[in-house]
């Protein structure tokens, strides 16, 4: 079994977000057009969501994320 510390995903969490927002920049420069943005943005909305739960786990307390396959 693996252990973190809720410093360590708060860690994460704050790269997940910084990733998300570059992802979303990154998505509207006019280069990134079409498909690759809609890919760009997909992936940015998975890293908030991530990023939220994790959050959500932290501020409840949870000492505990399952993985689920």
């Amino acid at each position: 079994m693996q252990k973190f510390t809720v410093t360590e995903i708060s860690w994460i969490i704050g790269e997940l977000s910084k990733t998300a927002e570059n992802l979303k920049n990154q998505a509207g420069k006019e280069e990134n057009s079409g498909i690759a943005a809609g890919f760009m943005n997909l992936r940015s909305q998975q890293l908030v969501s991530v990023a939220d739960k994790l959050q959500k786990a932290i501020s409840d307390g949870n000492k505990q994320i399952k993985i689920m396959y």
